[in-house]
């Protein structure tokens, strides 16, 4: 590989992790890294999740191995990993291709198109391998001691490991340049990136289902039976139609000590080798006549004192503030994407694209979840489990985790409006929960409309998931006040590198499930399970919005 790019992809990676090396006053490195003790309890926190994969696929293997079929679960964790990487490798994509500042610095330097390309494209994949640490290795792992497997399966799983993600995000990258180079275009470069990313992110859903549909609908249920009840791993390459190129990775692990498995390896890297010189020719072709000018934008052509004066509404400090909140979000493309978009994209994943992909077949698992549903004894369940979703919804989109780095360089801005800081945190936390609380009534909607939840769960689903979202919300404030991002020169690294964002997501996981199990062990009745939540949910809002009423303002002038 080209030296020039080894260079420029690692200085991509370091800014982009906003990794610094600090001394102390003798010169020498600190070991002792605030960032570095983050990372750590970010991965401790990581290996419950991880033990979880482990149990279940030991379990799985242990019931397919007794049909000679074990060989599946490689499939399956390799197609998992490669639709995560092909749906978030198209914000990926968005983020470094197309929403860092940093390419109005890289085109005057001596380097070639196509070495910016593969720099930033090898920056995404190493993105994509901390996700295949977390789902596709473990599998690896249990595969390869449950079945007894050599070297040449484990070195195998290293080729397989470094090579997955290419696939996937090269379809990501060519559909996003595509996109970006037709719609970024006129003087309101803004709302064009946000179209372009909405398109790319609708494009990846829909590629998804008729890739799936594709595979569903050419197989003869008999004949899948056979192969199933026929042993040798003969299901492998079925399963591995799902995604291009899985079915090879997959007969070559399972196949690790024949050469059929060597010749299906290659047949992958060659898959990987081809989609990626394809890459780069369109990318030279694309990519630059769709990056250059991104930075500039319109501008008002209303000047006029009359119009202004109309405009001029006087208003509420807190009203305006919040105001402020929500069209910056709206407007700025990278957070549109990242903290709106978020929204609304889970009811979609979960919901509406698996009731499309099933229609027409003879799929039966929707009639069995609204089963569960319509069934009184599981009212309870179903309740706890909107009010996780609602959590969920709020800790991931990271608004009220990025609402303090948000400012940057221009916090000092911020004290010196005139408003107290106090109001200035009350109008971040309440633009997350406004934004949070649309993303559950969408749930909520989707659900009813679609698995028929009744209308009593559905109203007290909302008004208990509201006041769990409080929660959620303050905590990530609170969060952000203690550790903010201030130092950066793109609005990429404040919300897509923030760790503060990672930390919300992981206390908004544990408490979503801590509400599922604690409903679940106590098994109490429809209304009482509602009591429950909301005084829960109401006395932690209480304490962190007082531990916020009352030290927020202090910490806050204290940033600098």
């Amino acid at each position: 590989m080209n030296r020039k790019v080894i260079i420029l992809t690692k200085i991509l990676l370091k800014s982009g992790f906003g990794t610094q090396e600090k001394r102390n006053k003798k010169g020498k490195i600190s070991i002792f890294d605030k960032k570095a003790v983050l990372y750590l309890i970010i991965a401790l926190s990581l290996l419950p999740l991880i033990t979880s994969i482990v149990t279940v696929t030991a379990s799985i293997y242990n019931a397919l191995a007794q049909i000679g079929q074990q060989g599946v679960i490689l499939s399956l964790g390799i197609i998992a990993v490669s639709f995560v990487t092909f749906f978030f490798g198209i914000i990926y994509v968005l983020n470094v291709f197309y929403f860092s500042s940093d390419i109005e610095r890289l085109l005057p330097l001596p380097l070639k198109p196509s070495q910016i390309l593969v720099a930033k494209f090898l920056t995404v994949v190493f993105y994509e391998y901390l996700t295949e640490l977390i789902m596709l290795f473990p599998i690896l792992m249990v595969y390869g001691v449950k079945n007894g497997e050599g070297i040449a399966f484990y070195l195998m799983s290293a080729v397989v490991f470094l090579l997955v993600p290419v696939v996937p995000l090269i379809m990501a990258s060519i559909i996003v340049m595509i996109i970006m180079r037709f719609t970024n275009i006129g003087r309101h470069k803004d709302l064009f990136k946000i179209i372009g990313g909405i398109i790319g992110i609708v494009l990846a859903l829909g590629l998804n289902m008729v890739i799936q549909n594709a595979v569903s609908r050419s197989l003869d249920p008999k004949a899948l039976q056979d192969m199933l009840l026929s042993g040798g791993n003969s299901f492998v390459g079925v399963i591995g139609k799902m995604f291009p190129g899985a079915e090879f990775a997959a007969k070559g692990l399972a196949n690790s000590t024949s050469i059929n498995g060597l010749v299906n390896l290659l047949v992958f890297a060659a898959l990987a080798a081809v989609g990626f010189l394809i890459f780069i020719y369109l990318g030279e072709i694309v990519y630059f006549k769709g990056v250059i000018g991104l930075s500039e934008a319109g501008g008002s052509k209303s000047a006029d004192i009359e119009k202004l004066r109309k405009r001029s509404v006087k208003n509420s400090k807190l009203k305006s503030y919040l105001g402020k909140e929500i069209k910056l979000l709206i407007r700025t493309p990278i957070y549109f994407l990242n903290c709106v978009l978020t929204n609304f994209i889970w009811p979609v994943i979960f919901l509406v694209m698996p009731v499309v992909q099933s229609a027409g077949t003879n799929d039966v698992s929707f009639d069995m979840l609204r089963s569960v549903i319509a069934n009184s004894e599981n009212a309870s369940i179903v309740l706890a489990s909107a009010v996780a979703a609602a959590i969920f919804i709020a800790g991931t989109n990271g608004i009220t985790a990025t609402s303090i780095s948000r400012e940057g360089q221009q916090l000092y801005v911020n004290k010196y409006l005139p408003m107290s800081y106090t109001e200035q945190l009350y109008a971040k936390v309440l633009c997350g929960i406004i934004f949070s609380t649309i993303g559950m009534i969408g749930l909520i909607v989707t659900v009813a409309v679609l698995l028929k939840l009744g209308t009593v769960i559905a109203i007290l689903s909302f008004i208990a998931g509201f006041i769990a979202i409080f929660s959620t919300s303050l905590t990530g404030i609170l969060i952000d006040l203690y550790n903010p991002k201030l130092n950066w020169d793109t609005e990429q690294k404040a919300v897509k590198q923030n760790m503060n964002v990672v930390v919300n997501m992981l206390i908004s996981m544990a408490l979503a499930f801590l509400t599922v199990f604690g409903i679940t062990m106590l098994e109490t009745d429809l209304y009482t399970t509602f009591a429950i939540l909301v005084l829960v949910f109401g006395i932690l809002d209480i304490v962190l919005y007082r531990f916020l009423d009352y030290k927020g303002a202090e910490i806050f002038s204290r940033i600098e």
